[in-house]
């Protein structure tokens, strides 16, 4: 049996539909090889050309049968990964060399099949285990959002199911238990939760990033944090409100912050400091450190978190009095934001650890929010599917509000596939060797936050559509409404920067200063 160049063994694969035969290499769930052993005129779906045009032409049916082949266990895969790539013979020359498309997929040839051995690289999306169990309780944390809400923070049930499925691993390193998953499969976990529970979405969209920076720092702190309990969780926030004081071997580190999402549950946080001089002051040029203290080292501030919106992610304030911090705890926040610079010092070859921190942070957030405003839809469906109006008409044969609901529901789909569409392209980027330039992380930035707003305009249009009787406290509606707004409220969903930033380099003028800030 034929192997791929990275080893895998090569499978007989033939299309369900006109049985034309393959072989099929399935190197992980990201990377499929797929040679061509008969001409491609046999197939009836390219000879035809029917179907949108993607970047190259494809055979669904092929690809359909080479799933089914996966999930039958006919066709054994590699590591596991986040997706599905195809690389289907068509033309004598893989796509994208004439563009400059980043094509992540290896180009396999045959000896012998020179003139049959060609590439095509077509994106499509399988479920990774932890989405499919992430799906799977979304009916536990529905029913204990209102317990969230009320407490401020978490139940102690969302907590467990959430631990036991995994969301919060997703980004974690192989070694200490997690899975260096591809992120567009950690951004759909951490939808599906979303959609169930706001205030749960929201917390793994926001420690479910921190292991993948942790992963980036000195060994010795991931084995503090992981050695003993892989399922440790961390918290943030990230804002420099600290000043970090240079010590011989560390820092001193004092100071007070707000907005630490999920911090009841967490062992460990990150913040954001300054570096300062023997005063307090930041030393200039500023310099920012992202820095790791273990619980015992700061205070809580209970009570500090009373808001209209995401009320159960207890996204309290934080106190830090002196805590001494050493260096190898600490990382420079402009080393995380270039991403590769970061994964090379940190030994790390995975590609997800060599994304910008810009482009992986945010997408945590954007994530919990997009759910959001699924579950709204799904609430707003459940609302009106039986709702008679004050004037005795049925919502089902009202014109309008059906409009509304199908155009809402095309506003979020489109969010969704702009945010994992964008990951997906810097992931592509990277897994191919190429440097990630300022144009593309400011692009990606522009439709993360655009894809944001979009999601939650759409929740507007609906929630006025849905009478009186929505703003009750019983109604679900009204609480992923509210926490929609408030995730909305999130400095990374600020557009000015990112806007002015993306514009500027499609008009050919490289940003300075303040316009690269959190891109």
């Amino acid at each position: 049996m034929a192997e791929d160049e990275r080893g895998a063994p090569r499978h007989p694969v033939n299309c369900e539909r006109c049985r034309v035969h393959v072989l099929v290499a399935k190197n992980s769930l990201a990377h499929t090889v797929v040679q061509w052993t008969t001409a491609t005129a046999a197939c009836a779906e390219l000879a035809a050309g029917r179907g949108p045009r993607p970047l190259a032409p494809t055979c669904t049916h092929l690809r359909d049968s080479i799933e089914a082949a996966v999930r039958a266990g006919r066709l054994e895969v590699g590591e596991p990964a986040a997706q599905l790539t195809e690389t289907l013979p068509i033309s004598g020359k893989p796509p994208g060399r004439e563009s400059g498309t980043a094509i992540a997929s290896k180009h396999v040839r045959e000896p012998g099949l020179r003139n049959r051995a060609v590439f095509i690289t077509v994106r499509r999306q399988l479920m990774h285990d932890v989405v499919r169990r992430a799906r799977s309780i979304a009916p536990h944390l529905a029913a204990s959002a209102e317990e969230t809400e009320r407490l401020g923070k978490l139940s102690e049930q969302s907590v467990k199911h959430i631990r036991e499925v995994g969301v919060m691993r997703l980004l974690q390193p192989t070694e200490y238990g997690g899975h260096a998953a591809h992120p567009a499969d950690f951004a759909q976990a951490v939808m599906e939760v979303a959609q169930a529970c706001g205030s749960t979405g929201w917390v793994c969209g926001v420690g479910g990033v921190h292991p993948w920076e942790l992963a980036l720092l000195d060994r010795r702190v991931q084995d503090e944090v992981w050695g003993g309990e892989p399922d440790t969780w961390i918290a943030s926030p990230y804002m420099p409100s600290g000043i970090a004081t240079p010590t011989d071997d560390g820092y001193l580190l004092k100071g007070h912050w707000q907005f630490s999402s999920g911090t009841d549950h967490c062992d460990w946080i990150f913040l954001g400091a300054l570096v300062g001089d023997k005063n307090g002051n930041p030393v200039q040029p500023v310099q920012a450190l992202h820095v790791v203290l273990p619980r015992s080292d700061y205070t809580i501030v209970e009570d500090s978190w009373d808001v209209i919106g995401l009320s159960g992610t207890g996204s309290k304030d934080i106190i830090v009095d002196g805590a001494y911090v050493p260096a190898y705890r600490t990382i420079d926040s402009q080393v995380v934001t270039e991403g590769r610079r970061a994964a090379e010092r940190a030994g790390r070859t995975e590609t997800v650890y060599q994304l910008p921190f810009w482009t992986m942070f945010p997408l945590g957030i954007t994530s919990a929010v997009i759910g959001i405003a699924e579950g709204a839809l799904a609430a707003h469906l459940d609302h009106q599917r039986d709702r008679v109006s004050a004037a005795g008409a049925r919502i089902r044969e009202d014109a309008t509000t059906l409009y509304a609901i199908s155009e809402a529901a095309a506003e979020i789909a489109a969010s969704r596939a702009q945010l994992l569409d964008g990951i997906s392209r810097i992931y592509d980027i990277a897994d191919v060797g190429k440097e990630i330039s300022f144009a593309d992380r400011a692009a990606v930035r522009r439709n993360q936050v655009r894809a944001a707003w979009r999601a939650v305009a759409a929740v507007d249009e609906i929630f006025a559509r849905s009478g009186g009787n929505v703003v009750r406290r019983d109604n679900t509606l009204q609480r992923f409404w509210r926490d929609a707004h408030v995730g909305l409220q999130h400095a990374i969903h600020v557009p000015g920067n990112a806007f002015q930033a993306s514009a500027l380099t499609q008009l050919g003028v490289e940003p300075t200063g303040a316009l690269r800030a959190m891109i």
